[in-house]
Formats: structure tokens, sequence, C-alpha cells
């Protein structure tokens, strides 16, 4: 590929982060939006509020409508955003979007209830309350729906290069999904598959200039999933095809803008040159680490009734040692100690380590509830103040099982190239992991966070761990 070609897909697969909090940004302002909306409505229509709705009959004059639509326009898209309202790739069903919507108003309220409590002494209305709550779902729901109903219509069209290994994996992945993607066409220069479709896509003469088929079936992206180019002109053709507007994105680029992951698989050394390294990479280094020394001394303060609450609980439910520590793998390779309240019986790994599952049996009943709380982390916030770990990253892992990972899976030490942090981009997106597929899926996450750190996806990580804690996930 010539310089300019790769210096463009290179930019292109740069916006992946940008384009991913833009998404995340809009949805939380039209959330915020609707959320003023209902509440001004709510109080307008209200008995408690007479001709003139800003303000409540009897009340306090500083408790106007103006501050209840505020407050709401806040708390409301926050505790959304926590709930994984604002996921891309979040299942588009009516029903569950409507139950979601529900919960998510019956918290919004009961924290705008007692946000006034505490700081007006003054209580909500029932009927505002009442009525907030049927236009919230209403509102909230017919929103999402209109512009799930939108994105259907708008699909970015695709066409799609190769239709192997990588187009077929493409074409799977887009098929399983509700995402505003069309693959029009693939193109390949294998006879026995030219004329053939991929899901009803049909298979074109990848000897055909690339220009011709975007003018013909109106491409708006193309993606090249072809590891080596048939030809030079055939590199040439598809470049230009930017010069018309075209978008062109690499396998992997594409796959990481969409679905928020690396395809380790397809991914080649050269990969790891794009990570960015500039000077305002070093700023967000010092804020992160400024910030994990703040948020490790007040987090363990703020806890320490409940660190000594759950020693007492552990030494009287099973005999042994409070802390649990382990030998991990940090930052370059460097090896550290790692601490955690007990949560598995004494003697867990008498007969050398194993990977943890949900439903490992060595696991304790207050073990249980400390790992569903994620309470038996807290006092990795020391290593976090020793500087061995951050508060984002990802998850260290047991020197043994990297040795065997490394050898195994491409690139997997790489994901030492950060600091490991008490939580990070795999653990909000990926279940609990117990084997090698597991690692594999969350090395594509890891990746994808040591490429696209920022200030922004660090919030989100930190609200989303707050919507796990409370679902009770790990």
């Amino acid at each position: 590929m010539d310089d300019f070609s790769q210096k463009t897909l290179c930019r292109k697969a740069n916006l992946s982060a940008f384009e991913y909090h833009f998404g995340i940004i809009g949805l939380l302002l039209a959330d915020s939006l609707s959320a003023l909306v209902v509440i001004l409505a709510a109080c307008w229509v209200s008995p408690a509020f007479k001709a003139h709705p800003a303000m409540a009959q009897g009340a306090d004059p500083d408790f106007s409508v103006l501050k209840i639509a505020i407050a709401y326009g806040i708390i409301f898209p926050l505790v959304a955003h926590v709930f994984g309202m604002h996921n891309p790739l979040s299942r588009r069903e009516a029903t569950v979007l409507a139950v979601n919507y529900i919960s998510v108003t019956v918290i919004a309220l009961t924290l705008l209830t007692i946000f006034f409590l505490l700081t007006s002494y003054t209580r909500i209305g029932r009927y505002i309350l009442i009525y907030t709550f049927v236009f919230s779902v209403v509102e909230m729901t017919s929103l999402r729906l209109a512009l799930w109903r939108l994105s259907e219509e708008k699909k970015k069209r695709l066409l799609v290069i190769g239709a192997g290994r990588m187009g077929r994996l493409l074409g799977d992945l887009l098929e399983e999904t509700c995402l505003p993607y069309l693959v029009v066409a693939f193109t390949d220069v294998d006879s026995a598959l030219i004329g053939t479709k991929i899901h009803h896509s049909p298979v074109l003469d990848g000897r055909v200039p690339v220009d011709e088929h975007c003018q013909k079936y109106n491409v708006q992206e193309v993606v090249v999933c072809v590891n080596v180019w048939r030809s030079r002109n055939h590199e040439k053709e598809t470049s230009n095809c930017m010069l018309s507007g075209v978008q062109v994105s690499t396998f992997s680029s594409f796959i990481e803008k969409t679905f928020y992951y690396v395809p380790v698989e397809f991914i080649e050394s050269s990969w790891f040159f794009q990570l960015n390294t500039s000077g305002d990479y070093a700023i967000y280094r010092g804020l992160k680490i400024l910030a994990d020394i703040m948020a490790a001394i007040a987090i363990l303060v703020i806890t320490s009734p409940i660190l000594l609450l759950s020693a007492l609980l552990i030494k009287v439910e099973s005999p042994g040692p409070v802390f649990y520590s382990q030998v991990r793998v940090g930052q370059y390779n460097r090896r550290f100690r790692i601490w955690k309240l007990r949560s598995m019986r004494s003697g867990a790994e008498k007969d050398g380590p194993q990977w943890a599952s949900k439903t490992d049996n060595r696991i304790t009943r207050i073990g249980r509830l400390l790992r569903k709380t994620r309470v038996d982390e807290l006092p990795q916030f020391w290593n976090v103040l020793r500087g061995e770990m951050s508060m984002i990253g990802p998850r260290p892992e047991r020197h043994e099982f990297v040795e065997s990972l490394t050898r195994e899976i491409p690139f997997y030490e790489k994901r030492h190239l950060l600091k490991p942090g008490i939580t990070g981009w795999a653990q909000i997106n990926y279940p609990y992991g117990s084997n090698k597929e597991d690692a594999l899926n969350k090395l594509k996450y890891d990746l994808y966070y040591i490429k696209n750190a920022s200030i922004l996806l660090d919030i989100h990580i930190i609200i989303r761990t707050l919507g796990s804690i409370m679902k009770g996930a790990r």
C-alpha cells in the first residue's frame, strides 16, 4: 500500500474513539433534553400548579420548576448511561427497551426525590412524580424507537473487497446485529466465488475497477478484507475512491469503530505503530496518575468500615487469612503482588493454579457476596497507590497463565503496554472469563482500550462499572 493510502487508513482507524464518543454524547444530550421536556410537561399538567407553572402552590420560593427540570435533566441521562442504555450494540427490542426505561425512570425519580429532600428539605408532589414517570417511559421509548427506525432507513451502503474468511466474518457480524449498515456487494477474483451470494449480497468480479462498483451501487464506504492487494492498480483504484467521497477502511479499522474491539487474529505487528504516543497522550497519562492517587486515597478511607466488616465476616465463616495475595504480571511484564479480600476457602489451590469461574465451588458464601459487589477488589487500591496498578486498564493475570496464553494467543503480551487496572474496557463489555477463548476475546477489548485510551473513555468505563456493580455483574 502506498504512503498516502496507508496514512489515510490510519487516520480513519484513529477516528473510531471520536465516533464512539460522539454517538454516546449525542444519546446523552437527547435523553437530557427529553428529560427536561418531560418534567416541564409533568409540572404543567399537575394539579399542584396553577396557571403559572413556574412555582408550586405553597412551595418554597427557591423550589422552582426550573430547578426540578435541570436536576432531572442531569440525573436521568446519567442513570440511563450507568445501565447501558446508550450502548449502540444493545439489543434492539421494543419490549426490552420499555422495561429498561421503566427501571431507569424509577431509579432516576427516586434519586431526584432524595436530592431535593437533602438539599431543599422539600418534597416533590406525587402528581408530578406520577406524570413524570408515565411521560418519561413513553417519550424515551418512543424517541429511541424513532431513532432506530431512522437508522434502519438510512443504512450506510458498504462494498466489501474480499469474499474470503475476513469478508464472510464481516458479513456474519453485520447480519447478527441491527447496526445501520447494508452490504450491497462483495468483490473477489476467485471465479468460484463470483456470482454467488453471501447473506443475500452478490459477489462481484474483483477485476472490475472498484470505483465502477462504487458508482453503480451508490457505495458510501469500502471495507478492504484482503491481506494482499491483487495489484498496485487495484490498490490505487481503492484509494482513489476517497476522492469521490467514499470512505475506505481496512477490516480491522472497521471492526474497531463499529464493534469497539480489535480483531486480534487479523492484525499484524505494524498495527501497534498506530498507538498514540503524542504530547497530548503524555498529558492524559499524567492526569490519569493524579486521578488514580486521589481516587485510591478517597476510596480506601471511605470504604474502611466496609473492609473491616468484610474482614470480620470472612473470619467468622471460614478459617484462614483475611487477605489473599497472588503474583500478577503488570506493565512491561513486571511482576507484582496483588491483594484481595479472600473469597475462597483456604487451600483452594493446593493442586496448583486454576481458572476461576462464576459457579466455582471453592467460593465461600461471604466470598460470593463480596465478588458480586466487587468489595473483594477494594484492597487493590493499595496497589494503585503503590503505582503498580491503575483505576482503569487491562486486568492483571497470573504469570502462570500469561506464559501459556502468550504462546497460544497472538500479541497477548501487548496487553502489558499499560498498567493493569481494577476495571477496564474488557470487564464492562465481556462476561467473566475462565478459559483460553475468553482470554482471546478479552484481549480484543484490551487492545481497543490501549489504542483509544482517553479521559472520555475512562469516564464511560467508570460509569458502566458502577452499573455492573449495581446489577451484581462480575
